[in-house]
């Protein structure tokens, strides 16, 4: 599975340097939006693209798990 860093350049080279707490926000809203732009306009893609929006989606998600075992102290952070 890739990870949202694979998918974000911004996230991968700024947002990972920020705060626990605002990557998961961050991660949060990028769901969101992916989220909205599939409800409004899944019916015009192609199958690949609904598929690596979800792999976006499912990558932010994972991330924000991660952060939050990070926040509660079961897991080490690599940065």
């Amino acid at each position: 599975m890739k990870s949202l860093a694979d998918f974000d350049p911004l996230y991968q080279e700024n947002i990972v340097h920020l705060p626990k707490e605002d990557r998961i926000e961050y991660c949060e809203n990028y769901m969101n939006k992916i989220t909205n732009l599939l409800a409004k306009s899944g019916h015009y893609m192609d199958s690949n693209l609904k598929q690596k929006l979800q792999e976006m989606i499912d990558a932010a998600k994972q991330e924000i798990l991660s952060l939050k075992n990070k926040i509660a102290g079961t897991e080490t952070e690599y940065i």
